[in-house]
């Protein structure tokens, strides 16, 4: 569990918003989007492209970073039951019910749906395919998609196309629901020489920041970051 969800929710507004600021163009992805409610922020504060990658109907798949024991494995395999049988049970309520229905309609709503594209199906697959395929100008991405496989396809496909000064804003690193998240972000950041690593488990959140550039790129976020801190701790 976060440790301090509305702290989580602050340094992801602050670190879009500071993106945001920095870059004059330039979309944002998101790697895992369900149910929708960090998505419907990021288009508030970007009011730009945005790509949502999601299955938008569970996980599909986990490996034993993931479930590394038995009691893990019954409890990813429960909670994905109890997915299917929730979108089955609403379409049975509402015909014209979706999992990502909520988001489509504020976004609707706010004059933004227009911006925004859903990529379904599995991260591990989506991911890879529409980096290859677009040549969008990226700054900035929520990773968000819990499952091991799904982030570290995320990275790697995701980080090459990052432009320099762009920053990754992991959810979950060092969340023992999640240990696939850690794993991954920790094996990818030692094969990267332009990478910046900030851990934010300091602040009794499970989240960290990879941001790409330099080293005058690395102090500016550092003084960013404390800028936050000090602006929360008021």
């Amino acid at each position: 569990m976060r440790l301090n969800k509305r702290l989580y929710k602050f340094l992801l507004a602050q670190s879009a918003k500071c993106i945001a600021n920095r870059f004059e163009d330039g979309c944002f992805v998101e790697f895992g989007s369900y149910p929708g409610g960090t998505a419907l922020e990021l288009f508030d504060i970007f009011r730009r492209k945005g790509i949502l990658f999601d299955t938008w109907a569970g996980v599909p798949h986990y490996d034993k970073v993931d479930a590394p024991s038995e009691l893990k494995e019954n409890q990813l395999n429960k909670s994905q039951k109890k997915f299917v049988y929730t979108v089955k049970l609403r379409r049975q309520q509402d015909k014209k019910w979706s999992p990502d229905r909520r988001v489509k309609q504020a976004l609707k709503k706010g004059g933004l749906k227009k911006l925004c594209i859903f990529v379904r199906g599995d991260i591990c697959e989506t991911v890879p395919t529409y980096m290859s395929d677009h040549s969008d100008k990226f700054i900035f991405a929520h990773l968000d998609c819990n499952m091991h496989l799904a982030a570290q396809s995320s990275l790697q496909s995701f980080w090459p196309r990052l432009e320099t000064g762009g920053m990754i804003f992991c959810d979950d690193y060092k969340d023992p629901l999640w240990p696939g998240i850690e794993q991954a972000v920790n094996e990818y950041i030692l094969t990267q020489d332009n990478l910046h690593f900030f851990d934010m488990n300091k602040f009794e959140v499970h989240n960290c920041i990879l941001l790409k550039g330099s080293e005058e790129d690395k102090l500016w976020l550092s003084e960013q970051i404390a800028k936050w801190i000090e602006e929360w701790q008021k």
